[in-house]
């Protein structure tokens, strides 16, 4: 029998948080998931950290009788403003998925959604088979997003050499600039920053997601960083007037660098097609490889009609992992789906 059990209820157990822990070892062993936990105890401090600074947070595990076999988590941000932005991010550790999980985990985002008075949520699948699990709930199949990784063994050295010589000489105009964590005097100006080239993104498919990132939303979330030994460093180009004009971060923990999450790399609409992207994402390469000695690989997740980041990834070295989908997954699509499975 399958169930649902939230990670911060008084029953979950310290033999949940190790099944949980084993769980997503199990997912890095079978696909390759990013996971960079080393103990269930971490594990444990850093999700019910996490879940408590949200206003609209919601994880759990997905049980086989007493063995977690997947998990979930429904986040919204910016509840009941017009930015208000509904995710799902879930994984089941087998391929072959039976039709009673897909069914609980139906009941519960239903559940979680008259709660929460949410009427769509948006998620992204890298594996096949939870895309399988969004198409058999109905979800309307959007972009198609593509999983790379890139190692140190296999990155292409001479080109990113090439872009920190030359790219800088032809853009004198900028500065480059990095830190573990931003400034206040960059702050107002990096939300700004982050929300329009996260809406500007190329899309196959309308997403209707309303992306949106606030000055509270970046001191929040490094505060909580620092409170839980996690990075989110970021190189910013910077122009004569101290604009920002360009970013690329990530995201690592810092007990366990080995694998760094390549989030955005953005520049200005008006200051592109200067080869900008490029100085960036070679300048933040290295700059792990300085900073992290353990550091070894980069994982970035991009919607598959992004051309112009696609072609700078495949000159670096990155190779692709999982083709999968983002997904937007409406309420009457689970009452639909619910009603067939009675």
């Amino acid at each position: 029998m399958f169930t649902v059990m939230h990670i911060n209820h008084p029953d979950f157990t310290d033999q949940y948080w190790r099944s949980y822990y084993d769980m997503f070892v199990e997912l890095r062993n079978r696909y390759g998931a990013m996971f960079s936990s080393v103990t269930w105890e971490e594990l444990r401090d850093r999700q019910l950290s996490f879940i408590k600074k949200e206003d609209c947070c919601s994880s759990m595990v997905l049980l086989d009788g007493d063995d977690v076999v997947g998990w979930m988590q429904f986040i919204i941000s910016h509840r009941g403003t017009t930015n208000e932005n509904a995710h799902i991010f879930t994984e089941l550790v087998d391929a072959d998925v039976p039709p009673a999980i897909v069914t609980t985990m139906a009941n519960e985002l239903a559940r979680l959604m008259d709660k929460y008075g949410c009427s769509k949520t948006h998620t992204m699948a890298e594996l096949e088979h939870m895309c399988d699990v969004f198409r058999q709930f109905g979800a309307e199949q959007l972009c198609k997003l593509d999983t790379f990784k890139l190692h140190r063994d296999n990155v292409n050295r001479s080109v990113i050499e090439d872009w920190l010589d030359t790219i800088p000489q032809q853009n004198a105009d900028l500065k480059l600039e990095f830190f573990d964590e931003p400034p206040d005097r960059y702050i107002e100006n990096l939300a700004q920053l982050l929300t329009d080239t996260l809406r500007e993104m190329p899309e196959e498919h309308d997403t209707g997601t309303p992306f949106h990132v606030s000055t509270d939303d970046i001191r929040r979330q490094t505060q909580w960083r620092k409170e839980n030994n996690s990075a989110a460093p970021k190189v910013l180009l910077v122009d004569n007037d101290n604009k920002l004009v360009g970013i690329s971060n990530v995201f690592l923990s810092l007990t366990n660098p080995r694998e760094v999450y390549q989030a955005m790399t953005g520049v200005r609409s008006d200051y592109r097609r200067r080869g900008l992207a490029k100085w960036l994402k070679a300048a933040m390469f290295t700059e792990m490889e300085r900073r992290y000695p353990k550091f070894e690989k980069l994982t970035t997740n991009m919607r598959a009609v992004n051309e112009p980041i696609r072609r700078i990834n495949a000159q670096m070295g990155y190779k692709l992992v999982h083709e999968g989908f983002e997904f937007t997954l409406r309420r009457e699509h689970l009452e639909q789906y619910l009603s067939k499975s009675v």
